[in-house]
């Protein structure tokens, strides 16, 4: 009965965060698709769990319900996390390994299908009662393979998650691997679906949360985030506050459209971000502004990166025709020389309005 439970109290919680992914808006749609075909596959495989815990009949008609749902819950075991790996993947460049993830997957279902009458993952006693088959190790080792996969994935594209965005993944990581672990070691503890099914609805609130804490054209961190690390800084440690600017930003607008200015911004962002990832984080904090905070990097470091990225830009800046697209200033931040980070703020923007006016004079 307390098997039965754990399934049944997290089916609902399941079917409500799909119904809240299917009308979210504001979601990208390949990673809806994916997310929700996991949770369907959780879905299942919760719903399987309590058919075969109710199925305890001594009949051949039972037995054969036995077979079917141990089948088609191991066939589908690995899917879960193969959908999810591919919501994190999905649209990026580690998009073309998926078809290489799902090859398991096939051979798996395949194998699973074997078991019915050979044993393999499990087997079926004419009094149908349940057993574990001779290889019924490999299923557990393809689900940890495919969780490694998934944490692994989704913390180097979001490399640059916050403390507790990496710690809810990893809380969703342990609780599902606990599950299995659990499960593996004590057949009568049905509680992995249960464990996934929690995980899942974590992973997809800390998701949401991310979302708001995020810009939605740029993908960069807020500019209410961006108060935030200057005031939990602040007469802490020391820091480099780095201010940017996009140049002739209104004449961008007024001259190729606001559809043109807004690939600029994310353009600009792309870049930012991909080049100031192993020193600090990127905010969007106006319109057409952007600040870095870094923890480590000298004024050699800085100017190199700013290079790098104006390199990248060139298409852009030549289609627009100025000669650089960024203007910035930086200042370092240290509790000991500045009464607080807000001053030091203040000189790194006086700093990049200064380098926009002698860009504008070049």
């Amino acid at each position: 009965m307390p098997a039965i439970m754990v399934n049944l109290i997290t089916l609902i919680p399941i079917c409500v965060i799909m119904l809240m992914l299917i009308f979210n808006p504001v979601i990208d749609k390949s990673k809806k698709k994916y997310f929700i075909l996991a949770l369907k596959t959780v879905l299942i495989e919760s719903i399987l769990e309590i058919i075969s815990i109710l199925n305890t009949n001594n009949t051949s008609s039972a037995k054969v319900i036995s077979q079917v749902v141990n089948a088609v819950g191991f066939a589908l075991a690995p899917a879960v996390l193969f959908f999810v790996i591919c919501s994190v993947t999905h649209n990026t460049r580690y998009q073309k390994y998926e078809k290489f993830l799902l090859v398991p997957i096939l051979i798996n279902a395949f194998f699973s299908s074997l078991s019915i009458n050979y044993d393999i993952y499990f087997n079926i006693s004419s009094e149908n009662v349940y057993s574990r088959g001779r290889f019924f190790g490999i299923q557990i080792i393809l689900n940890l393979i495919y969780l490694i996969i998934f944490l692994v994935s989704d913390l180097y594209k979001n490399r640059r998650y916050l403390k507790e965005e990496k710690f809810w993944v990893v809380a969703c990581v342990v609780l599902s691997l606990m599950g299995i672990i659990i499960q593996s070691i004590k057949a009568d503890y049905v509680i992995i679906w249960g464990a996934i099914s929690v995980s899942m609805m974590i992973y997809y609130i800390n998701f949401l949360n991310n979302l708001l804490k995020h810009d939605e054209l740029t993908n960069l961190l807020t500019r209410r985030m961006y108060k935030m690390s200057l005031t939990k800084i602040n007469n802490r440690r020391s820091a480099v506050i780095i201010n940017i600017d996009v140049n002739s930003f209104k004449t961008i607008n007024d001259s190729f459209g606001h559809s043109f200015g807004d690939t600029v911004l994310k353009e600009c962002a792309r870049n930012i971000q991909h080049y100031f990832v192993e020193y600090g984080f990127a905010y969007r904090t106006g319109g057409d502004e952007f600040a870095v905070i870094c923890n480590d990097i000298n004024h050699k470091q800085i100017e190199y990166v700013f290079k790098r990225i104006e390199d990248s830009l060139i298409p852009i800046s030549k289609k627009i025709g100025i000669k650089k697209l960024l203007a910035y200033g930086y200042n370092i931040y240290t509790p000991q020389d500045y009464d607080d980070i807000y001053q030091s703020e203040r000189l790194a923007d006086e700093l990049m309005y200064k380098n926009k006016i002698e860009l504008k004079m070049e």
